[in-house]
Parts: C-alpha cells; structure tokens; sequence
C-alpha cells in the first residue's frame, strides 16, 4: 500500500515537472543561440575597422563601400529597398516609422558604457520600423530578400502573430537598424 502511494506521489511529481524541464530545455537552447549570435555580432564589430581600411585601399571597391556603408542618411535608399522587397515578396507594408533618434541614442548609451558590442564610435545607427501584413511565406520572402541586400542591416526585434480576421496572413511588426559612417569621425578612415 505504501509503496503504491510512493509510486502514485513520484509519477505525480514527474508529471508535474515535466513542463517546467521543457520550459529550461527551450530557455537553455536560446541562451545558446543568443551567445552564438552575440559572439558573431562581436566578430563582426571587431574587424569592421580593418574591413573598412581595407576597403577603401582598393579604389575599385570605393563605391561598393558606399552602398554598404554610406556617408549619409540615405534612408531614401532603405526605403526603396524595404518597398520593392516587399512588393515583390507580397507583403504589404501597414506603417514605416523612422526610429533613428532612439538607435543613435541606445548606440551612443552602449559606447559610454563600454558594451563589448557597442559600435565603432564611426559608425551611426539609422532605425525604421515596420508594420507588416501577408502570408507566412511571402513573410519568409522578405527576411531573405532584405538579408541579400548589399546595405548592412540587422533585424533588432521581430514579433508575428496569426491575424484572425484572415487565418492565412500574419501580422508582423519589426525593427531594423541601417548604418552609415558618422560625418565626424569618416575621415578617421
């Protein structure tokens, strides 16, 4: 009789605790993913300087640096990007929203604190926000054909969820940060 209540109470508890070791499983996996991509992003802050050196050593190149990196705002050319990536892909843009101020002053922040993944002090963030509406695939579209441009940009927060007026669409909100060299410090290069 004891033993069966002994059995009942440990099948109780590892029904219980099943859930909550899911729930460390999934959190453990993500803190791994999250380092991964912070030691990438680290990598690539690191050598950004030498990348940029090298660079414009090769006046063939000078150009091609532009693009990636411009001198000016441009946000007319991410724009373009944004628009002509989204209506090839099928996705509608519901609102674009310039959100550069609060990027330059979370990169400014990040530089004073002495963050390992603060920017090159060179280098200024440019913020858009967006709004997004399609179906998942065409959503998947887009990431990829804003991943093959050749400005540099980071995807810095990404929510979905199902829109329930219309099963087949999701609705998508997103931050993106474009870079360009900060006017100050570009002839340091």
């Amino acid at each position: 009789m004891l033993a069966g209540a002994v059995g009942i109470v440990i099948i109780f508890v590892f029904a219980m605790l099943q859930p909550m070791i899911r729930t460390i499983q999934a959190t453990q996996a993500d803190i791994v993913a999250t380092k991964t991509d912070l030691v990438e992003k680290e990598t690539f802050l690191r050598t950004l300087d030498s990348k940029l050196a090298d660079l414009e050593l090769n006046k063939s190149h000078e150009n091609q640096l532009d693009v990636m990196l411009p001198k000016a705002d441009r946000m007319e050319d991410a724009l373009r990007v944004l628009h002509t990536s989204a209506a090839s892909t099928g996705i509608t843009l519901a609102q674009v929203s310039n959100t550069s101020g609060a990027a330059q002053s979370e990169a400014v922040a990040s530089q004073a604190r002495g963050d390992q993944g603060a920017l090159p002090k060179n280098v200024a963030p440019l913020g858009i926000g967006l709004d997004v509406t399609g179906p998942y695939q065409a959503f998947r579209a887009f990431l990829t054909q804003l991943e093959t441009t050749p400005r540099l940009m980071d995807i810095t927060r990404l929510e979905l969820r199902l829109n329930e007026d219309q099963p087949d669409q999701i609705l998508g909100s997103m931050s993106l940060q474009f870079y360009k060299l900060s006017e100050a410090d570009s002839s340091a290069l």
